[in-house]
């Protein structure tokens, strides 16, 4: 008797259970475990310095530390993600020596820091600046290539699917870190200065130890690497915008606060936007595991999985938003309170209308991550223009009448238009086409490699 055929729920179900086996399971938490680590990492560093040091003190290794994540996020979208999308498409030698051109841009990349932190430190050495900067932008230009170098590497980790070796790496730069950190403190020595000296020693310890025992997994080539480049700034080019969009279209609301209300009011936003951000652990950590993941789902061209993928993980992230949501409503305006003190007791409103706008965010990176697979890092980019629209005229209707609380309806509404657009878009190209064309569909592969 043959057996009847099973349904397409059933097919689902039975790839969904594939999907949820150990190994991508403990790979999952593995990312999540390692982005808790570096997280905690940052957050420690500030508790230490602030308080060993007085408050100029702390605020130049925070401005210092801003530089540090511009150079980053520059990195991440001219090099990381390109790389993750476009790697797992390569074997044997064109993997090879992609993963060296990759190094090589990274290099460039981390020069081109180098000297504008000699040029701003110059700058502020002439009486251009905060004082007391110029020590800071010195050491920056020194330790930043180790810095810029460990996130990169753990990036390349996450592209390949090497969770573990990220962990490890990861494990070891903040153990050196917080180590050295805490022998300072002990010291009587701690300071911007020294703590970005040990923070990139820790940084270029870890990295040399990757660099030494990965040396078999990319090969160097300077006319390759350049040929790489072009191709990859053809993708490389719609981050970057998006990058610069939102972080227009987000960070115009705090001035638009203290314009048009009080500091008072621009205080309580940047507390609720404090707090929401407390989720950024699992909403980094998630998108770190899934956006290589979905480069090698869509490469292998299995529609069930990618279908599968989009509705596990906006599910799991849609379990901890309303988790979160749920959390911070039974404990109401305590968790500002506890936090920051007194004065913020009822910012209630303001903050949970902040996680929300979060988790606008947080439920379409899934989606995000497919696109960026499928080469059309374009639509994050259209998304986010649209949300700088949203943020320029709803968003500031809204603050003018309601300050920080306009300010984070404002910013729930931008972050849910971006978000909508992006997964109607998805919708609307799996409809036109099916995804084994993916190939066609993708925007041309990397010149003179095979696909």
């Amino acid at each position: 008797m043959s057996a009847r055929p099973r349904s397409r729920g059933t097919r689902w179900l039975h790839t969904g259970l594939g999907l949820a086996r150990s190994d991508t399971a403990r790979k999952g938490v593995i990312t999540l475990a390692d982005q808790a680590v570096v997280s905690a990492t940052n957050f420690l560093t500030g508790v230490i310095i602030g308080r060993t040091c007085a408050k100029e003190e702390f605020g130049l290794y925070m401005l210092g530390f801003s530089i540090i994540l511009f150079v980053t996020n520059l990195q991440t979208s001219l090099i990381s993600t390109p790389y993750m999308v476009y790697s797992p498409r390569l074997q044997g030698l064109d993997h090879a020596q992609y993963t060296g051109s990759t190094l090589i841009h990274q290099a460039a990349l981390s020069a081109l820091a180098i000297l504008g932190l000699i040029l701003g430190a110059t700058a502020v050495s002439l009486g251009f600046g905060p004082q007391g900067l110029a020590p800071v932008l010195w050491v920056l230009a020194a330790v930043i290539a180790f810095i810029a170098l460990r996130e990169f590497i753990r990036r390349i980790c996450f592209a390949n699917l090497h969770m573990t070796t990220a962990f490890i790496l990861d494990t070891t730069a903040s153990l050196l870190q917080l180590g050295g950190l805490l022998l300072l403190a002990h010291l009587g020595l701690i300071a911007a200065t020294t703590a970005y000296l040990i923070a990139g020693t820790a940084c270029g310890l870890a990295a040399l130890a990757w660099l030494l025992t990965q040396r078999h997994t990319f090969t160097l080539h300077l006319r390759q690497a350049y040929t790489d480049f072009t191709a990859n700034w053809a993708f490389a080019r719609w981050l970057l915008l998006a990058s610069c969009v939102y972080s227009l279209g987000n960070g115009c609301f705090p001035w638009f606060v203290a314009y048009f209300s009080s500091l008072e009011e621009a205080g309580i936003l940047a507390v609720s936007v404090s707090i929401a951000s407390l989720a950024n652990p699992f909403i980094i950590g998630m998108a770190n595991f899934l956006r290589p993941y979905a480069a090698h789902i869509c490469v292998a061209q299995q529609q069930d999985r990618v279908r599968l993928f989009l509705l596990r993980t906006t599910a799991i992230i849609a379990v901890f938003v309303l988790a979160l949501a749920f959390a911070f409503t039974l404990f109401g305006d305590g968790a500002a309170h506890f936090v920051y003190g007194e004065q913020y007791k009822l910012t209630g409103g303001v903050t949970l209308l902040a996680i929300v706008a979060t988790s606008m965010n947080a439920l379409a990176t899934p989606t995000s991550c497919v696109l960026q697979a499928m080469d059309r890092p374009d639509i994050g980019f259209q998304g986010r223009l649209l949300a700088l629209f949203f943020s320029i005229t709803l968003g500031l209707a809204l603050v003018r009448h309601f300050g920080a609380l306009g300010a984070a309806a404002g910013l729930l509404a931008t972050n849910l238009a971006a978000s909508t657009y992006e997964v109607v878009a998805f919708l609307l190209i799996s409809r036109r086409v099916r995804l084994q064309e993916l190939s066609e569909l993708a925007a041309p592969h990397l010149p003179g490699r095979r696909a």
